[in-house]
């Protein structure tokens, strides 16, 4: 349990450090924390609420969370959205990326090595995609937010595709898990497909 908390502590301070650093160019400190604050405090709240009721849905439970608090500051604050996207993708894969390595190790989980690797994977591709993007000639528009959907397209592309050959995964709820998936997956990539028509 104490392992499971100081973990979960030092991937919510790498989380913190990574949003910083994306948008402090365009926004104040007291902005970025705040905004990041509440994705934590959404996903502590959805957590402790879904544990009594639904404890399989776990997972959608922290995804709700965190898209709620980010929500209420970006309409707090006045954010950009594409932009507060895409630094929270990449701020929140090392904290997946330490939550799947501690438990692969902590109870010799080939699934949790094999998602942690994917994870990995998913943070070089966002790497990648972030320093490349504008130079790709389809994307016309230049516009941040093709490296965060993009990722988060393969990810939940790739959740729906080992839904529909397992389901006892421990982050799944079932055949229902494709359905989730593969909505978010395809409107991830429907929204790279506009944003690359839309004007600088």
């Amino acid at each position: 349990m104490f392992t499971n908390i100081f973990f979960n502590i030092l991937a919510a301070v790498v989380f913190l450090f990574i949003f910083w650093k994306k948008l402090k160019e365009d926004y104040i400190p007291n902005q970025i924390f705040s905004a990041a604050f509440s994705a934590i405090l959404g996903v502590l709240l959805a957590n402790i609420l879904i544990f009594n009721f639904f404890p399989s849905w776990w997972f959608w439970a922290s995804l709700i969370g965190f898209c709620a608090g980010l929500t209420i500051s970006i309409y707090r604050f006045k954010l950009r959205f594409f932009e507060v996207l895409d630094s929270s993708v990449i701020s929140a894969l090392p904290w997946l990326l330490i939550i799947f390595l501690v438990n692969s190790v902590a109870f010799a989980s080939t699934s949790s090595l094999v998602a942690s690797v994917f994870i990995l994977l998913l943070i070089l591709i966002y790497l990648f995609s972030d320093a490349h993007y504008r130079k790709f000639t389809w994307y016309k528009s230049g516009r941040i937010g093709f490296s965060g959907l993009t990722v988060v397209g393969l990810f939940f592309l790739t959740r729906s595709l080992v839904a529909l050959a397992f389901d006892n995964v421990l982050s799944f709820v079932g055949k229902t898990e494709i359905y989730f998936s593969t909505t978010l997956a395809i409107v991830s990539f429907f929204a790279i497909y506009s944003l690359s028509k839309k004007e600088i």
